[in-house]
C-alpha cells in the first residue's frame, strides 16, 4: 500500500501524505489567524459602536435644545445609513471568507478521494446512490486538478 505503507522505502504516496499533512497544518494555522482577526474585529466594532452611541447622544441632545433640528435629523439618518453600509460590507467580506474557506476544504476532500482511488465518475455514482445532489460541472476548479497530474 503506497499511501500508508510502512518501512523506509519512500513510496510515492508518502510525499502526498506529507503534502496533505502540511495543508492541514496550514488550515489550522489559518483558523487560528482568523480567530485572532475576529477578536480584533469585535474589539474594533465595539469601539466604533461606543463612538456611534456618543455621536448619536450629542445629536439627540442638540435636537432637544432646538439647534437646527431638521439638519441634525438629516445628519442622524445619513450617519445611520453609513453605518448600515459599513456593516453590509463587513458581512460581505465575512461571507466571501467563508466561501473561500469552504472551497479550500472541498478541494482537499476531492484530492483525498482522488488519492484514495475514487475518480470523478465513481464519486458521482456514490453521491447519487446516497441521495446527495451534487452540482458539479466537470471543471478543474472543483478540486480535481491535482498538481503533477
Amino acid at each position: 500500500d503506497s499511501v500508508g505503507g510502512g518501512g523506509g522505502g519512500g513510496g510515492g504516496g508518502g510525499s502526498e501524505v506529507e503534502v496533505l499533512h502540511e495543508r492541514r497544518l496550514a488550515i489550522v494555522e489559518n483558523i487560528r489567524d482568523n480567530e485572532a482577526a475576529g477578536l480584533r474585529y469585535r474589539a474594533d466594532i465595539e469601539v466604533n459602536e461606543q463612538a456611534r452611541r456618543a455621536i448619536q447622544a450629542r445629536i439627540d441632545h442638540a435636537i432637544k435644545n432646538g439647534r437646527s433640528p431638521t439638519f441634525l435629523r438629516i445628519l442622524s439618518q445619513y450617519r445611520l445609513m453609513g453605518v448600515s453600509n459599513m456593516e453590509l460590507h463587513f458581512q460581505l467580506a465575512i461571507r466571501d471568507q467563508i466561501i473561500s474557506d469552504q472551497r479550500e476544504v472541498i478541494s482537499c476532500l476531492w484530492r483525498i478521494m482522488h488519492a484514495g482511488g475514487i475518480n470523478q465518475d465513481r464519486a458521482m455514482v456514490i453521491a447519487k446512490k446516497e441521495g446527495i445532489l451534487v452540482d458539479y460541472d466537470g471543471s478543474k476548479d472543483a478540486g480535481w486538478g491535482l498538481e503533477g497530474d
